[in-house]
């Protein structure tokens, strides 16, 4: 069928969801074989952690009456859908036919985000191409199917209950010159056979654990000696080498973790996830395979003072560590000029620091044994000590509770 004729017969449909069926070649095809050019699609993706799946049945009359080789019609459809119609890529994941089928759809992976208005922006999207007088999946793409959502949702880690179906329909914006696809209701027996379906995905659902790979480039660390007590910053720069996308926010989301699991002396108050965890992105970021990222680290000096180092690795939101090559965050500590204490483990391992130096007075804190203060005043009277809680608060602590650095 030659370009002309072709998109006489596309535009003879009207708003028919021919337009949206954009299947791969066939998998014993290449692109170069086929000569299908895919430099025209643009990388204007977003990506997103998938939850769910929506199967989209597209009823068209011309399926069967279609005498040209698969191929032939996917190239038309392609070209069409990106020069004509604006898209920057396949709006399906993937394609089922009635005759079972199945070929990889949008050419940026299962995590790409689909143009489909009321859809979930974080749903692989499946199309099933049927013909006009279907009311539910044929016998023959019934095991197909199955298989390919069994897949998908080991893959990806989608429970199968989360497997949906909706209908889908064109609208069209003549004044502004815009065509969207939007969810539309579909009628017959498919919520029965899909169910039946989902059963069997089901009886095979075995989510596979996502491996994430993570290369720490580089490690800039502060320059000079640090002042004990203050506050510094280093930043490593990281890129993403494994297969899937992480995000902030999900449980992919990435920390940077001290190795041993203890805590880390360059903790910092209200800044770190925990006293051995930072993490490195913000719930709106994201850092998708082969992507650099450079992450600042902000730390707390501790009262150590001479060199300090510790070996840190790389975990997400589960506590799966992340295959990586480690880093360690060393830096030069200077003396502040000021009396150091430590807490003594001698009489326990955690103490009250008190707003005045009585056991009835309030609480401000407990501090645990190996912690570092600064002296601020003694009584050797009463034998209390009153330290710097480096938080903008000093509080009173049994004197014996204290070893003198």
């Amino acid at each position: 069928m030659h370009r002309k004729q072709f998109l006489k017969t596309v535009s003879v449909l009207g708003a028919s969801l021919l337009f949206f069926f954009l299947p791969t070649t066939a998998s014993s095809l290449s692109d170069s074989e086929i000569l299908l050019d895919r430099s025209i699609k643009t990388a204007e993706n977003s990506f997103t952690l998938n939850n769910e799946i929506i199967i989209v049945p597209i009823f068209s009359r011309s399926v069967e009456k279609l005498e040209i080789p698969f191929y032939e019609w996917f190239k038309g459809i392609y070209y069409y859908t990106i020069q004509r119609l604006g898209y920057n890529d396949i709006p399906f994941h993937y394609i089922v036919s009635k005759d079972g089928e199945t070929i990889k759809g949008n050419d940026s992976g299962l995590e790409a985000q689909l143009p489909i208005s009321d859809f979930s922006s974080s749903g692989v999207v499946v199309a099933y191409l049927t013909d006009s007088k279907s009311t539910s999946f044929s016998e023959s793409s019934i095991k197909p199917l199955t298989e390919l959502l069994t897949d998908l949702c080991n893959q990806a880690a989608i429970s199968p209950l989360s497997i949906t179906l909706s209908g889908l329909k064109i609208e069209r914006d003549k004044k502004n010159q815009t065509v969207k696809t939007v969810a539309s209701e579909i009628y017959g027996s498919w919520g029965s056979s899909l169910e039946e379906v989902k059963a069997s995905v089901l009886a095979n659902y075995s989510p596979v654990r996502k491996n994430y790979r993570v290369d720490i480039i580089e490690t800039t660390l502060p320059e000079g000696e640090q002042v004990a007590g203050g506050e510094s910053e280093a930043s490593i720069k990281i890129r993403n080498s494994g297969e899937f996308g992480i995000y902030g926010g999900t449980e992919s989301t990435l920390y940077l973790t001290k190795s041993d699991g203890s805590a880390s002396r360059f903790y910092l108050n209200t800044v770190w996830s925990s006293q051995s965890q930072l993490s490195l992105l913000d719930d709106n970021q994201k850092i998708l395979p082969g992507e650099e990222l450079t992450v600042e680290l902000p730390l707390k000096i501790p009262l150590f003072p001479g060199r300090l180092a510790e070996s840190f690795t790389l975990s997400n939101q589960t506590g799966q560590r992340i295959e990586t090559n480690g880093t360690e965050l060393a830096v030069q500590i200077a003396s502040a000029g000021k009396q150091i204490v430590e807490i003594s483990n001698t009489y326990g391992e955690a103490f009250n620091v008190r707003a005045l130096p009585s056991t009835s007075s309030e609480i401000l804190k407990i501090v645990s044994a190996g912690e570092r203060f600064f002296l601020v005043e003694e009584n050797l009277e009463t034998l209390w000590s009153r330290i710097d809680l480096l938080d903008g608060r000093s509080g009173w602590i049994a004197r014996w509770h204290l070893k003198f650095i």
